[in-house]
Order: C-alpha cells, then structure tokens, then sequence
C-alpha cells in the first residue's frame, strides 16, 4: 500500500518500535495499558498505544462533529484497541468485533503490525463501532438479542469523510466515473454490505455517497433514522431514502445524486489542474538564465540557483535580476488553484529579500536590508513549502494510478458484495 495511505499516527510507530525490531530475539514484552477518555489501548509499547489513543480520539471527535451525534461515554465501555507485532507474519491486519451481553457492548480493533498497517481501514472499523454504538444508544432497552450491524457503505463513507484530504480524492474518482459514462446510481451504493479492505474505487462512492446525505440540513435526524433502522435489522430502500430526503421518487432522488457528484464539476478540475509539471517548471524557472530577462552582462553560460542568488546578493544586477524573477514567480501563479500561490508567495518574498525591495509608502522609512541569515531563513521556508507540495501532488498521481490499474485488472469493477454475511 503506497505511503499516502499512511497516517501521521503510525509513521511515529515506525519510530517508536525501532528498538522492538532491532531486538527481534528478546522474548515479548509484556502488554502495557493507555487509557483515555473514551478508548483502552493495549500494546507492546506505551509511547506508541498513547500514538493511536490520541488519534483516535481525533477520529471520534471528527465522527461527533459530522454526525452531530456525540459518543456517550457514561453510558458504555471505552472501545478497546489491541495492537499486537508478529515478525513472522509481514502482513498487517485490521479487524474489529463486537458482542453485547446485558447490555454490556464489548467493542475491539485489532491492529496487527501497525507500522504497515492502513490508515483508512483503520478508520472504517472504528466508525462501524462507533455507529453501532450509537445505534445502541438510541435505545431505551437494556437488554437486546444482539448488537446491531451499521451497513458497510455507511462506516466506510463516514471514515472517509472525517478528513479533508479523502473527501478531496473521493470527489476526483467520482467524476471521473461519471464523465466516462460510469455513473453508480445511490441506491445501489446503499446496498454494499462488505467491501473489501484496501483502497477501491467503491469506496470513493461511499464517501461521496455519505458526504451527499451530510449535507442535508437535517443531517443529524436522518443519520439517527439510518442507525434505528440498522438496529431493527431493516435494509436501507431507495424508497425509504427518497423519503427522507424529500425527494418525490426514486427517480428523483437519483436526480438528486447525479447533480451532487456533477456540482464539483466547477471546484474539482481546478484543485486537479495542478500537476507535477507545475513545479516541475517552476523548478526550471528557479535555475534563472539571465538572458531570459534580458542581463546580457551576466555569462551566457551561468544559470544562477537560489543559493547563487544569496552569495551573489550585493551585485547590483544580481538585485535587479532577483526582483525581475520575484515578478516572474508570482505571475506564473495566474489561474492555478488557490493551493499554489502561498509557495509561491514564499519564492516571492525570497527573491523581494535578496532585491532589497523597498515597501511602499511610508514603511519604507522603517526598512532594513535583510541579512544573509535572515535571507537564507527564507529560502528554506520556500524550499519547504514546494517540496510538501510536490509530495502531495505525487501522493494524488499515485493514488489515482493505482486506482487505473484496479480498474484494469478487473478487482475494483464491482468489489462490493450484496449478499456476503454482515460482518
């Protein structure tokens, strides 16, 4: 699983079980204990169950926020997650389960080798919990013959919205099924009972399907109405959701649909426009050749780097240079997607500090030349900035390639299963 699928939680596990993998022969170390408000966390290593804790804390929060549905924890037992490592096994490993006994709702994720394991299935079995939970919650028995099952495409879509970057992948898939003529009708997304873990398309529609019914004003009723409905056993029909959502039938709803995905026709291409040839040239453009803005006196031969720039900064066509290609960085940013022009707003205070540009007005009273520490300080703030962009741009192109190659082989055509067991 490519490394955009890793979250911040477990590239600190990486760090954390260091010294477990470097002493692989030294008997296991004994389970230890993180307790937080509304999770137990059992594992090998504190530092890294207090990791996962806190993330899933975060995760719940995002869940209530969504849902406005809050996890009672007065009510209930914390969720238990239990990480175990086994050098034997490379695989990792998800699974969650649960059993209600008097009352007693019994919640697990089991993590097997966090290092490799997948954020986003991580966060699929979490929210299945979590709104079985609050399918519980919403009942005034005490007793009940057995915890209830939340439908697949409901967990998942709800992980894949808690944070922004996923709902921003989903929305790219979901059109691009849609302009090649792939369109999913929702009251099929509403009957995938098991989806498989790892990243499918599939799994772009759940999001996008659940994103659809969140933004529904009464959101918070109608998810309550879902979980009632999960708790009675009862399937989600398109009649039933049509009628929810206020829409005369079903044809209507699906209307409905269609016009959702398509809305981000508008906001989606821009925030995709924006590929790695972008910084590529401007990477380009950052080698400044001085006869392209028109400094003859400079060597033909000599292309003048960011750090040239630095050492060089005290010659006065080097100053004049540096603001010509401060202009030039900026207005390369015409058009592109908002995301783009804080880097290269970086580049153009970088480029400004090395010209010695002067503010306007009566602020120039008060300027100071920067100083080489000052200017360097700079450069490595822009330097930063394009590189985090440059990896974001490589983790959407990886995602989407991975995507194509799913579709390719044939494994993400139709990976739902309407008539597997309710896990």
């Amino acid at each position: 699983m490519m490394r955009a699928m890793r979250i911040l939680m477990f590239s600190v596990v990486v760090l954390v079980l260091a010294h477990v993998a470097g002493a692989a022969e030294a008997p296991p170390a004994p389970a230890t204990l993180v307790k937080t408000r509304h999770f137990r966390v059992t594992g090998p290593d504190a530092g890294v169950n207090s990791v996962i804790a806190s993330y899933a804390e975060s995760a719940l929060a995002h869940c209530s926020q969504l849902t406005g549905l809050p996890v009672r924890y007065d009510r209930f037992p914390p969720f238990h997650i239990e990480i175990f490592s086994d050098t034997n096994q490379p695989e990792q490993r998800v699974t969650r389960s649960q059993r209600l006994s008097e009352g007693i709702l019994d919640q697990r994720v089991r993590v097997l080798n966090p290092v490799r394991a997948d954020t986003e299935d991580f966060l699929e079995a979490l929210c299945w919990l979590v709104l079985n939970r609050l399918a519980v919650q919403q009942q005034t028995r005490l007793v009940m013959p057995a915890p209830p099952q939340a439908p697949e495409w409901l967990a998942v879509g709800l992980a894949q919205n808690l944070f922004p970057q996923y709902a921003q992948r989903n929305r790219q898939v979901a059109l691009q099924r849609w302009r090649a003529g792939r369109a999913t009708r929702l009251a099929e997304v509403t009957t995938w009972r098991l989806l498989p873990e790892g990243r499918w398309a599939d799994k772009a529609l759940c999001g996008e399907a659940v994103e659809f019914l969140l933004a529904t004003p009464e959101r918070t009723a109608l998810l309550a109405a879902l979980l009632e409905r999960a708790m009675a056993g009862r399937d989600l029909s398109a009649d039933w959701l049509a009628q929810q959502l206020g829409a005369k039938d079903v044809r209507a709803l699906e209307k409905q649909w269609d016009l959702w995905v398509l809305h981000w026709e508008d906001a989606v291409p821009n925030f995709g426009a924006l590929t790695r040839q972008n910084t590529d040239t401007l990477r380009e453009m950052l080698h400044v050749d001085p006869t392209t803005y028109g400094f003859t006196a400079l060597p033909v031969s000599v292309r003048l780097t960011p750090q040239a720039f630095i050492t060089r900064r005290k010659e006065p066509v080097v100053r004049r240079l540096a603001e010509q290609v401060g202009q030039a960085v900026l207005s390369s940013g015409l058009g592109r997607p908002p995301e783009y022009q804080p880097m290269l707003g970086a580049w153009g205070a970088f480029f400004d500090a090395v010209a010695d540009v002067r503010p306007p007005g009566w602020r120039r009273l008060f300027h100071r030349t920067p100083n080489e520490k000052q200017v360097r300080a700079l450069l490595v703030a822009a330097e930063s900035q394009l590189a985090a962009l440059e990896q974001t741009l490589d983790q959407r192109r990886d995602y989407m390639v991975e995507f194509e190659q799913k579709q390719r082989q044939g494994r993400s055509a139709a990976p739902a299963s309407t008539n597997a067991p309710a896990r």
